[in-house]
């Protein structure tokens, strides 16, 4: 017992012990400035024992490039690095951002030519010069913002309908229409964001390689009890109401629909396998974009199906299916990745 406390007692000795003679070298010197003392809440900030770890990693879609987010002088700044030479550019600053920017939520172009960064308004920045352009997308939030596989074009949510609008200019076009406040198109309500989505904020569509097709996610949670939610802040209190399912009452209903960006073709509703309550909010597609991809979930979490819809033949196909008499943890998944050769 005594040569276990010694163990660690004695790094502790020898840290404290550094650290007076570290600060008596410092009290020593006459010239430097004083030092203001560290305190608690210091200590138990974000990142105070180590700083703001990089972050928002983007590989570049051809080259060995990769976009990530550093501190530079106090400041988040959007960087590029060459893995080959091993150079380090700077590209955009917090301070120079537009309003509402998140710098490390940027996005690669199809080409690799610029970044889609998303704050108040949508802008691209050029990966070469860093001049910064604005898109014209109509006003209101948006969320889900993507380039499409042209790198011409950039898809959004807007009022829960998606939208898709022309870097060049012009009006936006509407893909869905029947969007509102218990009807998502291409968006997660608050329940699949929290449960199913590891409360990451990410689009619940995906376009084919060649754009010709859109898959999306519908949510209709119009049956999903209301519950009050009261804030004490204001004088009298407000109180709001939102959406959730407790425990053995109704879920939103989920359904898949495929519809062709050039509206020349019937919209498709996707058949779910039987008992599947969840669709779980991430999708691909083949290389060759014959078929879309994506997965269910019954309610009692023991069954998994990963299955394909050809939208030429309107066909189902299986790929796998995976069971297990307690529980399967949806939030390990991620949409399926293809190899170059397919």
């Amino acid at each position: 017992m005594r040569k276990s406390i010694r163990r660690v007692i004695t790094p502790i000795m020898l840290l404290l012990a550094s650290l007076l003679l570290a600060g008596y070298g410092t009290a020593a010197a006459a010239d430097d400035p004083p030092v203001a003392p560290i305190t608690p809440r210091q200590l138990i900030q974000p990142g105070a024992l180590m700083g703001t770890p990089p972050a928002g990693f983007a590989w570049h879609p051809a080259d060995a490039l990769l976009a990530y987010v550093e501190q530079q002088d106090g400041q988040a700044a959007l960087v590029v690095y060459d893995a080959v030479t091993g150079e380090k550019r700077t590209l955009l600053t917090a301070d120079d951002a537009p309003p509402g920017v998140d710098l490390s939520a940027a996005t690669w172009s199809p080409q690799g030519d610029r970044l889609l960064l998303v704050g108040d308004e949508l802008w691209l920045l050029d990966a070469a010069t860093g001049e910064l352009r604005q898109i014209e997308a109509g006003d209101g939030a948006k969320s889900g913002v993507m380039f499409l596989p042209d790198g011409a074009h950039i898809s959004y949510v807007q009022e829960n309908d998606i939208y898709v609008t022309a870097i060049a200019g012009g009006a936006p076009q509407r893909l869905t229409s029947d969007g509102g406040e218990t009807v998502f198109n291409g968006a997660l309500d608050w329940v699949y964001n929290e449960e199913l989505a590891t409360r990451a904020a990410q689009p619940a569509y995906a376009w084919s390689p060649d754009g010709a097709w859109l898959l999306y996610l519908r949510l209709d949670e119009s049956a999903v009890q209301q519950h009050p939610v009261t804030d004490y802040r204001p004088v009298p209190p407000v109180v709001s109401y939102t959406r959730y399912p407790t425990a053995g009452t109704t879920n939103p209903t989920p359904s898949l629909h495929l519809v062709a960006r050039a509206g020349d073709t019937a919209a498709q509703e996707i058949p779910l396998p039987e008992g599947a309550e969840y669709v779980l909010p991430f999708f691909a597609w083949t290389p060759d974009g014959e078929e879309a991809i994506f997965a269910t979930l019954n309610r009692d979490h023991t069954v998994l199906d990963l299955q394909a819809w050809n939208p030429a033949t309107a066909s189902v196909r299986p790929l796998l299916q995976e069971t297990d008499a307690a529980w399967i943890t949806e939030n390990a998944y991620a949409a399926p990745l293809f190899l170059p050769d397919g």
